[in-house]
């Protein structure tokens, strides 16, 4: 599964944290990000309205509940979510590349405190935003390594390897075990050590080069779903 880049927003009540949140999600929005926002409260709040169809589905017994309509869909979840897995749900329907969240002030996620600042700037804003887009390079580099922390190229790890490699401190290149391949089952990676890889690639390369009208195999896309069209 796709890593994403997560920030929080927290603050004491009444300090801006929504305001904040909105303007860094607009901006983030504008330069074509695509952005997930998760709000948390330690009330016993609820979006659903009692008298309502999904209410009563919820009463009835459903644990989860889903609302569809040509311009929306509402997942109910009738139970608090850990954020791991909250964030594991928003990385699979791969519908955003950033998770922005208000009030998780005690998880292990990069945060910014709001109530630092009496009044944000523009350029306060504009650096926020930066930040964000430094994280989403950090993980793009992320995702062409193959994550087995080897340690072959000198860091602990592939994290900071790509660390190093989104402010030019390091190549991709130097990754002695990085793959030519990247293969998705069931819509998650899996990451393929050198043995494997050859094996994949030389083969698909093979039958590939075979077919007729097939010169030159450079690039190879290849996606199917078992036992209907993709």
């Amino acid at each position: 599964m796709k890593k994403i880049a997560v920030f929080g927003f927290h603050g004491h009540k009444n300090s801006g944290k929504t305001s904040v949140m909105s303007r860094v999600i607009t901006e983030l929005s504008d330069r074509g990000h695509r952005v997930a926002a998760v709000k948390h409260t330690r009330g016993r709040y609820s979006t659903d309205r009692e008298g309502t169809d999904t209410y009563m589905h919820g009463k009835a017994g459903a644990e989860l509940v889903v609302f569809s309509s040509s311009v929306e869909t509402s997942f109910m979840v009738k139970e608090e979510l850990a954020l791991k897995s909250i964030l594991n749900i928003i990385s699979s329907i791969d519908i955003a590349e950033i998770v922005l969240l208000e009030g998780y002030k005690h998880e292990n996620i990069i945060g910014i405190n709001v109530g630092d600042k009496s009044e944000w700037s523009e350029a306060d804003i504009h650096r926020v935003v930066e930040d964000i887009e430094k994280e989403i390079d950090v993980i793009d580099m992320l995702d062409r390594l193959p994550r087995l922390d080897c340690g072959k190229c000198g860091y602990s790890n592939c994290e900071e390897m790509a660390r190093a490699a989104a402010i030019e401190e390091a190549k991709l290149q130097d990754c002695s075990v990085r793959s030519t391949i990247r293969l998705r089952v069931n819509g998650e990676s899996v990451e393929l050590s050198e043995f494997p890889a050859d094996i994949i690639k030389n083969a698909i390369a093979g039958m590939v080069g075979s077919l007729k009208g097939v010169e030159d195999v450079e690039h190879v896309h290849i996606e199917f779903s078992k036992g209907e069209d993709p």
